[in-house]
């Protein structure tokens, strides 16, 4: 039903379904160009074609979260008040590389029902930081990446005590 209702344009191969209006839809189809070109230019190979489990991104004007994935649609949902914030792209490209392997590990198998929420946290969290480390120069960058570190680290010892392993 959503789909009849927005506005449907192809970036980069993706269907984007855009519920945001005006102003707001433009700038947050830059931020998505944008993104997507960062992923292009600095991704690796196998970040790339993170971006093919995804069958298509919805544009909401307002959404709780950064970004959101449907595990059973792979249909990853993003919040264009949040993209008008992000000046270069680069928030928008992480919360993308993090959604996309949501898709990729439901499409395996591995989704959160599955394989338990704080063990795929961890490693979509994992891909945003690799995705960063590939990105040879942005502002804070070292500020940002000791961040992504420790985000990392806290998720990966969620997923062990959830697992009820020792953690180290």
């Amino acid at each position: 039903m959503l789909q009849l209702l927005a506005q449907r344009s192809i970036e980069h191969g993706i269907p984007v379904f855009t519920l945001a209006w005006g102003r707001q839809r433009q700038a947050a189809l830059a931020r998505l160009c944008e993104a997507f070109h960062l992923i292009d230019s600095y991704g690796t190979p196998s970040q790339q074609r993170l971006l093919d489990d995804l069958r298509g991104i919805f544009i909401f004007p307002r959404i709780a979260s950064v970004g959101a994935v449907n595990e059973d649609l792979r249909l990853c949902a993003l919040g264009a008040e949040r993209m008008a914030g992000d000046r270069s792209g680069l928030g928008t490209a992480t919360t993308i590389i993090h959604e996309a392997m949501h898709a990729r590990l439901a499409s395996k198998g591995l989704g959160i029902q599955q394989s338990g929420l704080d063990r795929v946290e961890a490693i979509c969290t994992l891909a945003e930081y690799h995705f960063l480390l590939s990105i040879p120069n942005f502002s804070n960058r070292e500020m940002i990446l000791s961040m992504a570190a420790q985000e990392v680290e806290t998720k990966r010892k969620r997923a062990q005590l959830a697992r009820g392993r020792p953690v180290a």
